[in-house]
């Protein structure tokens, strides 16, 4: 059995602005530089984001649990659907017989609202979630096992870092977060530009 993983944020839901508002709004109270240009992040990594904009050490842990609450607490007042085109491409997957997935740092009640608002949760065998990125190649690894052969598709350099640290295929995508440049850093074993190259990919 072969099972095709998905990341969530950026991958299939396009929640880069949020990202941004959120951070801008709490840069006052850690005084930290606002991000003027909104393009900043699919350029960097996030340690390369924090050295480029200064943030000291000792700001990051609880910089990124507020901002994580404050994003969340965006998406339960947002009406977020997933990409028309990835939609498409889930269904497809799932006629072919391919097991479906989510493993996502994002909390399980926001995708699976968005996924039942969808219409397409019950087309998914698991969503598995962790707040912690060190985390998500464990629960990749764990997959590794069950399945003849699992692709994760993300959209960051980390999602093809922690692919990579499990064992299983990195299928980087170029419409999320990062930029196909900075996703190409990280030799993820495919690259693709539009979500129907998935599909060519699987059939090898």
């Amino acid at each position: 059995m072969i099972a095709v993983v998905f990341d969530f944020d950026g991958t299939m839901v396009d929640t880069y602005d949020t990202v941004i508002d959120a951070y801008n709004q709490l840069a006052p109270f850690f005084r930290i530089s606002r991000i003027e240009n909104r393009n900043i992040l699919r350029e960097y990594s996030f340690s390369e984001f924090i050295k480029e904009y200064r943030i000291a050490s000792y700001k990051v842990f609880p910089l990124i649990l507020t901002l994580r609450f404050l994003i969340n607490q965006s998406k339960k007042g947002g009406s977020f659907t997933v990409l028309p085109d990835v939609k498409e491409i889930l269904f497809k997957l799932r006629e072919k017989g391919y097991s479906l997935g989510i493993v996502s740092t994002n909390s399980f009640s926001f995708i699976r609202t968005v996924l039942e608002r969808e219409g397409i949760y019950q087309i998914f065998s698991f969503v598995k979630t962790s707040p912690f990125l060190s985390r998500k190649w464990r629960i990749l690894k764990t997959l590794k096992e069950r399945f003849d052969q699992v692709y994760y598709v993300g959209d960051e350099g980390r999602d093809v870092v922690a692919a990579k640290k499990a064992g299983v295929v990195s299928v980087a995508v170029t419409w999320g977060f990062n930029t196909e440049e900075n996703l190409l850093r990280y030799n993820p074993n495919f690259i693709v530009r539009k979500p129907a190259d998935i599909l060519s990919i699987i059939n090898l």
